[in-house]
């Protein structure tokens, strides 16, 4: 089970930084406020998931 969680956090990582390079993007070309919102909705609410599953894997430690 820590492995098959430790595969998701690693994809987790994955999408983070792809969420981080198109909200370089939108910044960079001015795209409208409501979509670089999402994005940044979408990268807290992942980074949140990841640090709660990563505390759960040291509290079982």
């Amino acid at each position: 089970m820590r492995e098959k969680i430790k595969e998701y956090i690693s994809e987790l990582d994955t999408e983070i930084d792809r969420l981080e390079s198109d909200l370089e993007k939108q910044m960079t070309y001015n795209v409208e406020a409501c979509e670089v919102t999402e994005t940044e909705s979408r990268l807290n609410t992942i980074i949140e998931v990841k640090n709660d599953l990563l505390g759960r894997l040291e509290e079982v430690i």
